[in-house]
């Protein structure tokens, strides 16, 4: 039992801290990275495991009394806990500042809650082709409010992130229905990664995208003024260049032949890369992704 209880501490104590360390140390390469990004969002978990280490460990001690790797274990599960935390206070600063409301109980629910990926595809979403260009059928998710709901009238399109050469349409499908369970009508689009450079075809892509639902807007009871565009990372950056050059012949949309207008009431802009020149640049941790050359990929060279 003894040597159950050193084990059980051993391992969830190192564990805890192999996870979380990388929420204050900077990745060295991309996987790593979105293992932190996972090691943050869920850090009281690992805290928890830290926990239990540390119980295991002071039980082992104080029920058998030898060996030093229950104290190994304390201060390792400790060192694990004290860095799970930092996300956890961090978010209560600014959700004081934004005067949001947090519930520890919906966040430990959230990981317990399943992810049905056939029931998104057969009942969540309905796909259609919103252009053709050239061999390219470029695809779109509409989600609509649910039965019950009070439809508002407002469209949402969504631009996925991923560098603009990578990403896929519907990576965040719980967000969707979670806007939809609001009222909106969502529509989740493709744009064209490849080839690149891509920036007037991407864009061209978001435009064309904007055009078609306006032009369907009665057929998914919405108001053509009352559409949105919301991206992520580089999503954002392209739903923000399509907005603010709506009818800008210099980037023209994709579909010439919808005379509808490209115009949007409004842009939910989430992490976008604004200024390319200056993260050309001040590049960040090139282990993870190397912007200048992600950046020259898209642009077709320097940005200068």
């Amino acid at each position: 039992m003894n040597r159950l209880l050193i084990f059980l501490s051993a391992a969830s104590s190192v564990i805890a801290l192999l996870s979380v360390i990388w929420i204050i140390v900077p990745a060295p390469s991309s996987y790593i990275w979105l293992y932190s990004v996972a090691a943050s969002e869920w850090s009281l978990w690992f805290g928890a495991l830290a926990l239990f280490g540390i119980v295991c460990a002071l039980s082992a001690r104080f029920a058998y009394g030898n060996g030093n790797m229950w104290l190994a274990s304390v201060v390792i599960g400790g060192l694990a806990f004290i860095v799970s935390l930092y996300p956890f206070f961090s978010v209560i600063a600014l959700a004081r500042q934004e005067n949001v409301s947090l519930s520890l109980k919906r966040y430990f629910a959230g990981l317990l809650k399943t992810n049905d990926s056939s029931e998104i595809q057969t009942k969540n979403f309905t796909t259609y082709t919103f252009a053709r260009v050239g061999e390219t059928e470029l695809k779109l998710d509409v989600y609509s409010p649910p039965e019950n709901t009070v439809i508002n009238g407002a469209g949402v399109i969504v631009v996925h992130g991923g560098s603009w050469g990578g990403g896929t349409r519907n990576d965040f499908p719980q967000w969707n229905r979670r806007l939809a369970e609001q009222g909106y009508t969502v529509f989740d689009i493709d744009y064209r990664l490849a080839p690149q450079p891509n920036y007037l075809t991407a864009t061209g892509d978001v435009k064309c995208a904007v055009r078609w639902v306006k032009e369907h807007a009665a057929e998914f009871k919405i108001a053509p003024e009352r559409i949105a565009l919301l991206g992520r990372s580089a999503g954002a950056h392209l739903a923000l260049l399509a907005a603010f050059s709506a009818g800008d012949a210099q980037l023209p949309a994709s579909c010439q032949d919808v005379e509808t207008g490209e115009n949007v009431r409004a842009v939910v802009s989430l992490y976008a890369p604004i200024d390319l020149l200056w993260a050309y640049d001040n590049p960040a941790n090139q282990l993870v992704i190397d912007g200048p050359a992600t950046l020259s990929r898209f642009l077709g060279g320097s940005p200068r």
